[in-house]
């Protein structure tokens, strides 16, 4: 006490520093365990999509269906990890949506679905994960693969 006037503690001040140790516990399991898991989820799915299910599917009336799951989780890995190493015939397909879902530009038709139409706004990071550049890309890759 200084001057007679009390101290006081409040809950605020109590949940505030929780909120902000539980932020940074989040922020470091999506950087460091989360968003590698989910890039071997998503890799080893498109492994096996152009591994096993493409070639099977040749020629089939499934084979336009096969490659549009294939660059479906081509766009999820290329948001999640922009380094990715892809096909170049499955990147250059894939590169309008990339394009698109960076612009972040609000309501359009999908590049890779001509048919669906999302808020690409949406895709833009919000929260902790702005500014970190692994959890934008987390951020946009698990949107992507929410829609």
């Amino acid at each position: 006490m200084q001057l007679g006037q009390p101290y006081y503690l409040t809950t605020d001040a109590a949940y505030h520093a929780m909120h902000q140790a539980f932020d940074a516990l989040l922020k470091a399991l999506e950087r460091e365990q989360l968003r590698p898991l989910i890039i071997q989820v998503v890799t080893a799915a498109l492994n096996q999509v152009m591994g096993t299910y493409l070639p099977a599917a040749a020629g089939t009336s499934i084979e336009s269906d096969v490659q549009l799951s294939a660059a479906y989780l081509a766009v999820a890995l290329r948001l999640l990890d922009p380094a990715a190493s892809l096909d170049p015939a499955l990147a250059s397909q894939i590169t309008p949506q990339i394009d698109q879902v960076m612009a972040a530009a609000g309501l359009d038709y999908s590049r890779l679905f001509p048919t669906f139409k999302d808020d690409y706004g949406a895709y833009k990071p919000v929260g902790h994960y702005a500014g970190d550049p692994d959890l934008e890309s987390y951020f946009r890759g698990l949107t992507w693969l929410g829609r």
